[in-house]
């Protein structure tokens, strides 16, 4: 990172990044994830992306990364006009939606996307929004339920604060991988620029430790055959 005034780079100090070389600035970590010292990225990755709470409580969502693959959308929010796309764990999706003004893709996690009319050639033209480029993880009231994934630091609002998007993970071990959906009440913009889904997943379960084993006891059965 190369700070105001000096001619060298500074590494970052442990717990944040610098996600582009000869930044001006480093960022810090989301909540439950960690970096070493001159990291351009933290511990989360689409092969490493878990958030230990305790020895007992582990989530891991690498399985949920698209890795070479479009995000996951349009998830399509109708009473607004507008779609968001996604992608959790890093940025190895292939970006072919969140475009922004200039036609190239946004650096981020997530995008939501509406339609416009230009304002001087009154041609219709979709313009993408950054929702934000690092994840964070959070508990939630009821830890076997799942967790809460944020995903912050997006385009800057009229009200002085960042684009986010909180994603409620809900543990269902009958959804597979599951899918990124509109909250149940229709309110994805809970506060401005502040936006919520939920997704219901095995993979927001939490993993399984020893605490989860149980021995069962009971008379072995030996069948015995005639050759």
């Amino acid at each position: 990172t190369l700070f105001p005034g000096l001619s060298e780079c500074t590494p970052c100090p442990a717990g944040e990044y610098a996600p582009i070389a000869g930044s001006d600035s480093c960022r810090r970590c989301g909540h439950g994830t960690i970096s070493g010292a001159g990291a351009t990225s933290c511990d989360v990755s689409s092969e490493h992306c878990q958030y230990k709470v305790d020895d007992n409580t582990v989530y891991d969502l690498h399985l949920l990364a698209k890795v070479n693959e479009p995000m996951y959308g349009p998830i399509e929010d109708v009473n607004n006009s507008v779609k968001y796309y996604l992608n959790l764990c890093g940025q190895t999706h292939l970006n072919t939606t969140c475009l922004g003004r200039d036609g190239y893709p946004i650096y981020g996690l997530a995008c939501q996307q509406s339609t416009h009319k230009d304002s001087i050639w009154g041609d219709l033209q979709t313009l993408s929004v950054g929702l934000g480029d690092t994840m964070a993880f959070y508990d939630l009231d009821d830890r076997r339920q799942g967790l809460m994934v944020s995903i912050q630091g997006g385009e800057w609002c009229a009200n002085n604060v960042q684009s986010s998007l909180n994603i409620t993970m809900l543990c269902d071990m009958t959804a597979g991988s599951g899918y990124p959906e509109i909250p149940a009440n229709g309110v994805v913009e809970t506060n401005k620029c502040a936006y919520e889904m939920v997704w219901r997943s095995q993979h927001a379960c939490p993993m399984c430790t020893e605490q989860d084993m149980r021995t069962i006891a009971g008379d072995c059965e030996v069948s015995l055959t005639s050759s």
